[in-house]
C-alpha cells in the first residue's frame, strides 16, 4: 500500500507492517481497512478538482486512523471493525469534511424531527414548535422514548398555517430548548416571526470525532470556520453533495446531546456546557445507542459491572443512574447559522 495513503489516512506507523503482510494474515478487520484504502486516492481527486483545501482533506481522512486505532483497542487487532466500514462511505463518497474540532455533512433537513424554528424579526428570539402530528408524554418526550409510554396524561403536538382577514399565522406546540415539549401552543404572527428552518432546507449536519479539545472557545471557533467554509464552498459542496445552498443550519443527533446529562454530571462538565449551547429537541430514542458510545461499544451487564469497567466518572455515574431506577436516552439539537458566534453564551435558553 502506498504510503502516502497510509498518512494521509493517519493509519499509526506500528499498523504499517500489518497492512504490508496482509496476504499471510488475512483477517476481517483489514480486508475492511484495505477495500477502504484503495478508494481514498479517487475521493480525493474528486476534493481537489473542486478546490477543496489540502488541509481539510487531510483532516478529513484521518478519521480513518481514529477508527483503526478504536479496531485495535476493541479487537485486538489493526483495521476497521463495526460500524466503521459503513460510517467512512461518506468519506469515500466526498460527503463529509472535517473543519476544525468537527466533521459536517450536507443534507436536508429531515421531516421526521418534526419541528420548525421561527425567528421574532425585532428580538431575534428563537422558537420551536411541532411540525405535525406527534404524541408526547408527561414530561414531553416523545411516547415510547426508552420503553415508556404516556397514561391519559399525555399530549399531541400539532400545526397548522391560517390566514384570516389578511393576518398569517403559525400554530403549533412549543419545544422547549431544554430538549422536552411544552403541554401549551403558540401562535406566532408571520409579520413579526420569520420561519428560519423547516423540513427540506439545506443544514450541515455536524459530527464529533474522539480527538481533539472540547472546550466552548475550540467548539465556538470550529463552527463560524465551517460557516465561512459553507460560503466560500458552496458551489464545491454542492456539486460533491448535490445539497443546494445556501445551508442554514447546523444539526447534531448525538448521545453527546443527552439533556439528561445536565443533572448527572456536574454544571462544570464539558459535556454539560456544550449540550446547553443548542436548541436540543427530543427524539424517540432508548438506551442502547446511548450505552454504546458512553462504553466505547462494549457489551455491559449493568448488574454485574466491574470497576474496571467504569473507567470514567461518566460511565460510572450512568450506572448509578440506572441503578436507581433512571432511563437513558438522547437529544437532537440545532444552531442556526446566525447564531453561531453566540455558541458559549447558551442563547436559546437565555432568551426563554
Amino acid at each position: 500500500m502506498d504510503r502516502e495513503i497510509l498518512a494521509l489516512a493517519d493509519i499509526p506507523p506500528e499498523a504499517y507492517d500489518c497492512v504490508d503482510a496482509y496476504e499471510n494474515n488475512n483477517n476481517e478487520y483489514m480486508e475492511a481497512l484495505l477495500d477502504v484504502l484503495c478508494k481514498v486516492p479517487e475521493a480525493v481527486r474528486r476534493m481537489e478538482a473542486q478546490k477543496i483545501p489540502y488541509s481539510i482533506i487531510k483532516d478529513t481522512f484521518a478519521d480513518i486512523g481514529l477508527w483503526v486505532r478504536r479496531c485495535k483497542r476493541q479487537q485486538g487487532y489493526f483495521g476497521l471493525a463495526d460500524p466503521s466500514p459503513d460510517w467512512l462511505k461518506n468519506h469515500l463518497a466526498c460527503k463529509i469534511f472535517r473543519v476544525g474540532r468537527f466533521q459536517c455533512i450536507p443534507r436536508y433537513f429531515p421531516a421526521d424531527w418534526n419541528v420548525r424554528f421561527y425567528r421574532n424579526n425585532e428580538t431575534g428570539r428563537v422558537i420551536a414548535v411541532t411540525a405535525g402530528d406527534v404524541d408526547f408524554r408527561k414530561d414531553g418526550q416523545i411516547n415510547g422514548t426508552s420503553g415508556i409510554f404516556a397514561d391519559a396524561d399525555g399530549f399531541k403536538g400539532y400545526f397548522t398555517e391560517k390566514q384570516l382577514d389578511g393576518k398569517a399565522t403559525a400554530e403549533g406546540v412549543i419545544i422547549s430548548p431544554a430538549g422536552h415539549a411544552e403541554n401549551k401552543s403558540i401562535v406566532l404572527d408571520l409579520k413579526k416571526w420569520t420561519n428560519v428552518l423547516k423540513e427540506g432546507m439545506p443544514v450541515l449536519e455536524l459530527h464529533i470525532p474522539v480527538d481533539g479539545d472540547f472546550t466552548i472557545e475550540t467548539c465556538r471557533n470550529t463552527l463560524n470556520d465551517m460557516v465561512n467554509f459553507a460560503k466560500v464552498h458552496e458551489a464545491a459542496l454542492t456539486q460533491l453533495t448535490g445539497v443546494k445552498s445556501p445551508l442554514t443550519a447546523f444539526t447534531l443527533s448525538s448521545w453527546l446531546l443527552n439533556a439528561q446529562l445536565d443533572g448527572i454530571l456536574p454544571e462544570t462538565s464539558r459535556l454539560v456546557q456544550h449540550l446547553r449551547q443548542y436548541y436540543l429537541l427530543p427524539v424517540l430514542s432508548g438506551e442502547d445507542n446511548e450505552l454504546f458510545w458512553i462504553f466505547d461499544g462494549k457489551k455491559i451487564d449493568l448488574d454485574n459491572i466491574s470497576p474496571e469497567e467504569q473507567q470514567t466518572s461518566l460511565q460510572r455515574r450512568i450506572v448509578q443512574f440506572i441503578r436507581d431506577g433512571g432511563k437513558v436516552r438522547y437529544n437532537r439539537g440545532v444552531i442556526l447559522f446566525k447564531d453561531a458566534p453566540e455558541f458559549g453564551n447558551e442563547l436559546y435558553r437565555r432568551d426563554q
